[in-house]
């Protein structure tokens, strides 16, 4: 469990950088908020056997007991890297959240044909899915929404849960609108889907974030802002900020609070 809320070394650098406090999560209520940059919320076994909360709630952490299927995290690249094969780590809120809500993520798959799933629900009937199948990008809460054609580098996913106004899309862009499904959401699994069997992710996790509402076009593009430049940063490239599009407000500089 985490209380509280880190800032890692690279905010305080955009902070610094921009003279002001920089933007986080922190700043919205969320749900769930795992984030590999802070290694705090890291417990290691063989593998990685907790990731600690650091949403508002801030006691959802995901766990995986079983040491053959935990995760590797590494400490240098700040990645929860899951291996395609048994890797996953889960949580049941003990509740039931309804929509609408957003799931953010920056993550990456490393199989040749993508097809991997990052985050799902625990039951088939209560699912906020991300996939990438066949090369596609899509969200599932019910029914499919699909996105773009992905790759092999790391992206920020973002998709909406709203029924009928669904909406996924990467890296900023406005992505695509539809009904992705009313489901409901009574825990987390990352790396695997909700039956722990097939499309297990082959990649990894830096961060991720579900809100406890939908979020103002304003919180969307700080979120995006905030993941592309905070893991820039710590990557040592600039990959996540250009691939924002020319329009986004945060192209130039990291939000600020």
């Amino acid at each position: 469990m985490f209380l509280g809320s880190n800032i890692s070394l690279a905010q305080m650098a955009l902070a610094t950088a921009h003279g002001s406090s920089a933007w986080t999560p922190a700043d919205i209520t969320t749900a769930l908020w795992l984030d590999a940059d802070d290694a705090t919320t890291i417990t290691e076994v063989t593998g990685v056997s907790q990731w600690d909360d650091k949403s508002t709630v801030g006691t959802r952490d995901v766990v995986q007991v079983d040491t053959n299927k935990q995760p590797v995290y590494n400490s240098t690249a700040k990645t929860v890297t899951f291996d395609g094969s048994d890797d996953y780590l889960d949580v049941s809120f003990g509740e039931t959240l309804t929509q609408p809500r957003c799931i953010f993520m920056v993550a990456k798959t490393t199989r040749g044909t993508p097809d991997d799933c990052f985050c799902d629900g625990i039951s088939s009937t209560q699912r906020h899915a991300i996939f990438a199948q066949g090369g596609v990008f899509f969200g599932f809460s019910g029914a499919v929404l699909n996105g773009p054609s992905i790759d092999n580098v790391a992206h920020i996913f973002s998709v909406d849960y709203n029924g009928a106004s669904g909406n996924v899309s990467i890296d900023g862009a406005d992505g695509t609108d539809g009904a992705i499904g009313t489901q409901s959401l009574a825990g987390v699994r990352v790396g695997a889907p909700f039956a722990a069997a097939g499309q297990r992710l082959q990649g990894y996790i830096q961060e991720y974030v579900l809100t406890d509402a939908a979020l103002s076009t304003d919180d969307r593009q700080k979120m995006q802002g905030y993941l592309a430049w905070k893991w820039d940063t710590i990557n040592g490239d600039t990959a996540l900020v250009t691939a924002l599009p020319a329009g986004h407000p945060y192209k130039s500089a990291a939000p600020t609070a």
